[in-house]
């Protein structure tokens, strides 16, 4: 059967979509084993992220796959037909090559993506829902996303995800009289917390699930450290919220944004 991706990401589909189509490990594992019982693929693997979703599939229909899809999230056909991409077989290598290398990200080069592959790949191969074609392919496209990060300077740009973030804030706001949240305690935020320190925000607030991480790294660099649990208390009192933690589906959800801008009109949510 030839290979076929059937994805959403951050061009083709509004955020209220993606957001409905955000998968736990739980439902990824359930939309595969669906299509694998009613023979719709002969392999599959899910990669669900906060910008994206996109099943990986040796299949012969892809539309059968997208009716399937829209009943299990139970999200209208039409939507769903509204904002998909197909690819197959070569354009579906050079995609998924794209993807794995960081070259199809919002951010040009950044990292996280390639782990997030991997784990999709890894909980389809511990269900053996991957079939003969996906476990012949994919190793291949790991080993070559590794040779494009390896042999190029792709995640060298000085366009950093830290970077980038202070940059847009710097064309809104004054960042001496403005406070910021991170949500999280892991790379991501450690990164960019390390770039954060030296702007001259007014406050820097980390959230994460777990305060003891919260604590030590704001020990370590000055800072103010809150629970997750306090978070909704806090952010009418930011301006500027970065989320960087390890969830299929987003901290901050849209209903939440919009009860907060209502207190605070010039509240700004960047997901990472």
């Amino acid at each position: 059967m030839p290979v076929v991706i059937i994805g959403f990401n951050h061009r083709s589909t509004s955020i209220d979509i993606r957001e409905k189509l955000a998968s736990t490990v739980s439902e990824q594992s359930n939309i595969m084993s669906v299509l694998m019982r009613e023979s719709l693929v002969s392999g599959c693997m899910v990669l669900s992220t906060c910008n994206r979703l996109e099943l990986v599939c040796s299949c012969d229909d892809s539309n059968k796959i997208l009716v399937r899809l829209a009943d299990l999230k139970n999200i209208y056909l039409t939507v769903l037909q509204s904002s998909v991409y197909v690819y197959k077989d070569y354009a579906a290598f050079k995609h998924l090559l794209r993807v794995s290398s960081g070259l199809d990200s919002m951010l040009l080069g950044e990292t996280q993506i390639f782990g997030q592959i991997k784990s999709a790949y890894g909980l389809a191969e511990s269900l053996g829902f991957l079939g003969a074609e996906l476990s012949q392919v994919i190793p291949h496209i790991f080993f070559l996303a590794k040779q494009v990060r390896s042999n190029t300077n792709i995640s060298s740009s000085p366009v950093s995800l830290a970077y980038s973030i202070v940059s847009l804030a710097k064309s809104i706001f004054n960042l001496e009289q403005k406070k910021v949240m991170l949500l999280g305690s892991g790379e991501i935020i450690t990164k960019i917390i390390t770039y954060f320190v030296e702007q001259g925000f007014q406050e820097i607030i980390i959230a994460n699930r777990t305060f003891a991480k919260a604590d030590a790294l704001a020990k370590k660099y000055n800072v103010k450290a809150i629970s997750l649990s306090e978070m909704q208390s806090y952010l009418p009192e930011v301006d500027i919220v970065i989320s960087a933690v390890a969830s299929p589906l987003p901290i901050i959800g849209k209903g939440l944004v919009e009860r907060v801008v209502s207190v605070k009109k010039k509240a700004i949510t960047l997901y990472v």
